[in-house]
Formats: C-alpha cells, structure tokens, sequence
C-alpha cells in the first residue's frame, strides 16, 4: 500500500509539472489543486461472525444500510486540451464515522453434554469506517469557460471496525477492504482560483474473510468473519487552484 502511495504520488508530479508547462497555452483548468469536500454516503453490506465449540456464538447484521456523513481533503492537478480536461486526484479522510446499525447474536452451549442452553437476540451494534484514501483518474469536457461536468474512475481502501461486544464472546472485528470507485460530477470556477463542485460516486469494495483466535473466553476455535462493504456518496467540495 505505501509503494502505491509513492507511486500515485510521483504520478501527480509529473502530472503537475506537464499541467504547468501548458498553463500558457490553456485556461487556469490547467495546474495544481487542492480542498475539502463534504460527503454524505449510504454504507451498506452485512457482517457474519461466527466462534466455537463448545461455546458456539455468531452475530450478523439485520440492517446493512446506514448513513455517514465526513469530509475528505483532495490534492490533483488538471490538464487542459482544448475543451477537454483531464485530471488526477489524490484523497484522503483524516475523519472516521460511526453508523449504528441492528444485529442478531446467537449464543449456544452443551453440544458436548445433555443439556443445551441457548440465546437469541437482537442488540444494536455499530460500524467505525476510517482511514479512506483514493487514488482517481478524472475526465471532462468544459461547457463554458467557468463550467465542466467530468468523469471519475480510480481505487479505493478503507478500515471497517464492527462492533459486537453486545455478545462478550465474540471479539469486534477489524477489516481492510479495497474497491472500485466510479462516478461523475460537475465543477464550476467562481473565482480565478476559487471551484465549487457536486459529484455523485460509488465504491464497490471487496468481501473480507478474517480469522482471529478468541481469547479470555470459554471457547477453543477461532472466530471467523465474512464482511461486506460499498458505499454510494454525494458530495459537495472547494478547491483552491493554484496560479502558474
């Protein structure tokens, strides 16, 4: 993952330094960038945790759809040709959100004697997601010399934290996954350095499988888990563009 970073990294300074190199030619939609942006994004995908014997306990998500709300810092650079922008942007959420979400815990003991003594329920349990960063490629088109509507396509990881200490025999769960993201939006110059742009996006991460041992618990095995995880976002950013 670091040499990725690294590598995406160099990629945007070389991209910079060719952006620059074609200010003099282009518009300012040509040069390096930076902001923030407010995003609002649906999460969903299920968790499945399962321990045991002879303590035999699981949990797994009932409702898999919630809301978040964070924000994102970008850095990019753009290169104009014509009206045609191209562009690569760097992201990363120093912010983490929690999203409380329901789930159901089965708790199982005395498959190895006479008498099996069991419980259902249903608690709430809830989900940290931190440490998103995404390398994109972006691609529009300019419908005036202040406005662009564009394309996005790139990589994506983030951590997901469940919590499910509703059942103390089962350890939360801490996962890394990694998806496509792709999506599209628009941008428009309000000043010469000033941009304020609204894009709809979508990540489809990869299922995780993990395998922890259990400790300080009457159970012998490992804990396994099966999470899923993807995201849709709309959000709303301010950037600063450099002048050449």
């Amino acid at each position: 993952m670091k040499n990725a970073a690294r590598a995406a990294f160099a990629l945007l300074v070389v991209f910079a330094s060719v952006s620059k190199a074609a200010s003099a030619e282009n518009s300012s939609w040509s040069g390096l960038y930076f902001g923030i942006s407010a995003d609002l994004s649906e999460n969903s995908g299920a968790t499945f945790a399962t321990v045991g014997p002879p303590v035999v306990s699981s949990a797994k998500t009932l409702e898999d759809n919630d809301v978040s709300v964070t924000g994102t810092v970008v850095a990019g650079a753009n290169y104009q040709i014509g009206d045609a922008v191209l562009g690569l942007q760097l992201e990363a959420s120093p912010f983490s959100s929690t999203v409380d979400r329901v789930c159901r815990f089965d708790w199982q003991y005395g498959y190895e004697s006479n008498v099996l003594v069991y419980d259902i329920f249903d608690a709430p349990c809830s989900r940290r997601i931190s440490l998103t960063t995404s390398v994109l490629a972006k691609a529009g088109v300019l419908l005036s010399s202040n406005t662009l509507i564009y394309g996005l396509a790139g990589w994506t990881t983030a951590i997901f934290r469940d919590d499910l200490t509703a059942l103390t025999t089962l350890q939360n769960l801490s996962s890394r996954h990694h998806g496509f993201t792709f999506g599209g939006g628009i941008e428009h110059r309000i000043t010469l350095t000033w941009h304020l742009n609204a894009e709809v996006r979508a990540t489809h991460f990869h299922d995780a499988n993990e395998a922890a041992r259990v400790v300080d618990t009457l159970s012998e095995d490992q804990q396994f888990s099966h999470t899923q995880a993807n995201s849709t976002s709309i959000r709303i950013g301010l950037t600063y563009h450099l002048q050449q």
